[in-house]
């Protein structure tokens, strides 16, 4: 198959997660003073009601919308007691320092910065909906 050329607008990448959450301002908040996002888009819609949002990190666009949005299925892994079918994989600059600010902002810890088989030094923590983000350094490159 031929690959033809995509028209996506400019701040915008190719694939982008899009997380259901129970609340968009309250999940883009978390994401800004947990995790150093940058927020973008929160428009409202026609009742005045966030529905959606948008954040960054490291100008790497994501999004988020209201759980009863897309249908009775589409709900966070919190409310639909589940653990989250997906994690999201994030590099940082200094994931031991990273944990730290995290978990004093109420990430809840799943697993603590280590050493990965991977080259890595990994932690894994949990957003208040429920779902699973791993930040990590290389390890050449946090000097372990």
């Amino acid at each position: 198959m031929t690959q033809a050329t995509i028209n996506i607008p400019p701040h915008y990448s190719l694939m982008m997660p899009y997380l259901m959450v129970a609340d968009v301002v309250k999940a883009v908040d978390f994401y800004v003073r947990a995790f150093g996002c940058t927020q973008g888009e929160m428009p409202s819609d026609d009742t005045g009601h966030i529905r959606h949002g948008e954040f960054s990190y490291h100008g790497q666009v994501m999004m988020c919308g209201q759980q009863d949005g897309f249908g009775p299925t589409a709900k966070t892994p919190r409310v639909s007691g589940v653990e989250s079918p997906l994690s999201l994989y994030l590099y940082c600059q200094d994931v031991d320092a990273f944990f730290a600010h995290a978990k004093a902002q109420g990430a809840k810890v799943r697993g603590g910065p280590e050493a990965m088989f991977w080259g890595d030094r990994m932690c894994r923590l949990e957003d208040p909906d429920g779902y699973i983000w791993c930040f990590a350094t290389p390890m050449d490159s946090a000097g372990s």
